[in-house]
């Protein structure tokens, strides 16, 4: 049975599913989302949102320099805007089983990491490897050099959204599923970059946590700092005195 915020997602995904049939002028979600970060975090834009300059012909070479067809959400989200910098930070909050693990919590009022008392919620930096160039070389070049020696993790279809919790943890987009995992730091050691593509992929698939099942999910998370239950994967209310 689907829960009240997984139906209101599906709901308004088909409503923007159907304005695009009708043709109705809309702005997607990545816009959607991106403004509401600038709005949110207004001192990681210093100057107004502008548009991404990636074409068409941008995407068909960037797909084929990767060997992956773009999810179109992912397309979407490198025609929406421009972001300020190829990793900057953002502040997010899960609700799920994290709050129990982590020690430590983000405050924004003392500008760091203070004590866990193990709530309902847990703040964590995100350190987030945006999209970044102005054409599909300056945006290869850039996964190639941010990939460094882990170029089998791109081979396999994996690209590296940004680290989280001091760093502890790293997050990856699935280009052949769409989705994004994560794994600690250490453990994504167990497999190395001569180990080739299919090795890669063969261990993401069985260590590497299923967080976020969609790009959009976590674009949301991301830029409107909504708590995520990262095991049911669902945004809950703010209002975590009840996880139902």
């Amino acid at each position: 049975m689907l829960t009240l915020d997984k139906q209101k997602n599906r709901h308004y995904h088909k409503y923007i599913e159907n304005m695009r049939k009708k043709g109705t002028a809309m702005m997607s979600l990545a816009k959607e989302y991106i403004k509401r970060l600038r709005e949110r975090e207004q001192g990681l834009f210093p100057e107004p949102l502008k548009e991404s300059a990636l074409t068409e012909t941008d995407i068909l070479e960037i797909e084929r320099g990767l060997g992956y067809a773009l999810p179109e959400q992912y397309r979407e989200f490198l025609q929406s805007w421009q972001l300020p910098e190829w990793a900057f930070t953002v502040y997010v909050t899960f609700c799920g089983d994290y709050p129990n693990c982590f020690w430590k919590t983000y405050s924004r009022e003392k500008g760091g990491y203070i004590p866990s008392e193990f709530g309902d919620t847990v703040t964590v930096d995100l350190v987030w490897y945006g999209s970044y160039g102005n054409c599909a070389a300056d945006y290869l070049g850039l996964l190639k050099r941010q990939a460094g020696e882990m170029t089998a993790w791109l081979e396999a279809g994996f690209i590296q959204l940004g680290a989280y919790y001091m760093e502890d943890y790293f997050l990856f987009y699935d280009l052949a599923w769409g989705n994004v995992r994560g794994i600690h730091n250490e453990d994504i050691y167990e497999v190395e970059d001569r180990d080739g593509p299919a090795a890669v992929r063969a261990f993401m698939e069985r260590e590497a946590v299923l967080i976020f099942p969609d790009f959009n999910t976590f674009l949301r998370f991301a830029c409107l700092g909504e708590p995520y239950d990262e095991e049911e994967m669902i945004f809950r209310g703010t209002d975590q005195n009840s996880k139902s």
